[in-house]
């Protein structure tokens, strides 16, 4: 049979919420999302995006985009 190695090059746009609902800032990302080390090693870059809850401007954006449709 014939082996070859093949380049199989993708751009991967992934996503994940942490494991207990909440982001925890004293744990390490890999805790929070519960991801073996193999599989995040795989990764470039990761991008952890935190919603900071305050309920004035979570009003503020809700009440713009209402506004805007």
């Amino acid at each position: 049979g014939i082996q070859a190695t093949l380049n199989a090059r993708a751009s991967i746009l992934a996503a994940a919420n942490p494991i207990f609902g909440r982001y925890d800032t004293s744990k390490p990302l890999r805790w929070n999302v519960d991801m073996s080390a193999p599989i995040m090693s795989r990764f470039d870059l990761f991008f952890v995006v935190l919603d900071e809850c305050d309920e004035e401007i979570d009003n503020n954006v809700a009440t713009h985009i209402v506004s805007c449709h």
